[in-house]
């Protein structure tokens, strides 16, 4: 009996040393628990060094994004506002003289009839410089205040 005991631990040795366990198969299983931890840590890692490289990115991008958004709006105000100005100030029209502002402009003058019962006739009449107080330069038109208080639009 005792040698068939004999037989079956050295049979069991022998089918420990086939699979791989017993003291052995202890460490080849740490092993591997020990790489899957490995692995799920580097994964983790690496997800993690993913997120903050998107985080990054995203952060560049938004920026990039209001910067060009916000210059782009800044441009189009930009431009409405400097539609909204006079000529004169735009610098798309050349600066009149007051004498200049009084050639674009005519006043119309009633002219009493000649004979009685006739109707009155109309007459322009150029301003003169001596008599513009103010003026503004439109860019297509211009308007002119006259010193007794009248005001005069002319085309360019």
């Amino acid at each position: 009996m005792a040698d068939k005991k004999q037989n079956t631990e050295s049979g069991d040795s022998k089918l420990d040393q086939k699979t791989g366990a017993g003291n052995e198969g202890a460490g080849v299983v740490d092993a591997s628990i020990a790489k899957a931890e490995f692995d799920a840590a580097v994964a983790a890692a690496v997800a993690e060094q993913l997120e903050a490289a998107k985080a990054e990115i995203i952060t560049t991008l938004r920026g990039e994004f209001e910067a060009t958004f916000n210059t782009a709006v800044a441009d189009a105000v930009a431009e409405k506002l400097e539609y909204a100005k006079p000529a004169f100030v735009r610098g798309s029209a050349e600066e009149l003289t007051a004498a200049e502002a009084a050639d674009l402009v005519t006043r119309t003058v009633i002219v009493p009839p000649k004979e009685k019962g006739a109707d009155p006739t109309t007459k322009e009449v150029e301003i003169g410089a001596d008599e513009v107080l103010a003026f503004k330069d439109y860019g297509d038109s211009v308007t002119v205040v006259t010193k007794d208080g009248h005001k005069f639009t002319g085309e360019k």
